[in-house]
């Protein structure tokens, strides 16, 4: 089982949730990003950033 967000949650469960972790900091950034370039008329496409599995005893 594989949790997502990389929430606290995942160290506390039993067994600890090995769990995604991304950068909601540089996600957001790349969605104002996104919004301001359509706002101006620019043709735009999606973005794929990268992720961290943070393995932990749910999955071994």
């Amino acid at each position: 089982m594989i949790g997502f967000d990389d929430l606290p949650f995942a160290e506390h469960a039993h067994p600890r949730l090995t769990t995604v972790h991304q950068d909601l900091k540089r996600g957001a950034a790349a969605l104002v990003e996104f919004l301001f370039r359509q706002l101006d008329g620019e043709e735009t496409s999606s973005a794929i950033l990268p992720v961290t599995i943070i393995g932990l005893e749910s999955s071994v």
